[in-house]
């Protein structure tokens, strides 16, 4: 993880962090590290983006958790600007009491020029907040 987010000392490297994560992958297959590895191609950018989805199956094939409907979300949203796809892999993010669910949710709804639907969601996740905490705890910010 130290290569794909750097340090004072370390430079960001994400070639050596996608290596990295996948030994973590061949040493440990599990949900988390499979959508490590995927969240460092999704930066890679480029042709890497289709690898990324292919391990984001691969963690879904293992556990489905809303950490992976997120990371559908941001894949669908980054590379291939499907939108509507991205804000109903938020939405499932945000039933399962997620909140990058909800934020994301907004964005995609404004960005399909739905500010009325942005505006709801928005409004829900301020009324949910404290109970969903409460309920949660630290899951319910928890993401990728």
């Amino acid at each position: 993880m130290a290569y794909e987010i750097g340090s004072e000392e370390l430079d960001v490297d994400l070639e050596r962090a996608a290596a990295s994560y996948r030994k973590a992958v061949s040493l440990a297959p599990d949900t988390i590290t499979y959508l490590f590895l995927a969240r460092a191609l999704m930066k890679m950018g480029g042709d890497q983006r289709l690898g990324a989805l292919r391990y984001i199956q691969e963690a879904e094939a293992i556990r489905m958790e809303p950490e992976v409907s997120l990371a559908y979300a941001r894949y669908y949203e980054c590379a291939r600007q499907d939108y509507r796809m991205a804000r109903r892999h938020y939405r499932d993010a945000a039933l399962a009491g997620r909140f990058p669910g909800f934020f994301g949710y907004a964005a995609m709804s404004r960005k399909l020029k739905q500010p009325g639907r942005a505006l709801a969601v928005d409004a829900l996740r301020i009324l949910l907040g404290p109970v969903l905490f409460l309920l949660l705890g630290t899951r319910a910010s928890k993401g990728l």
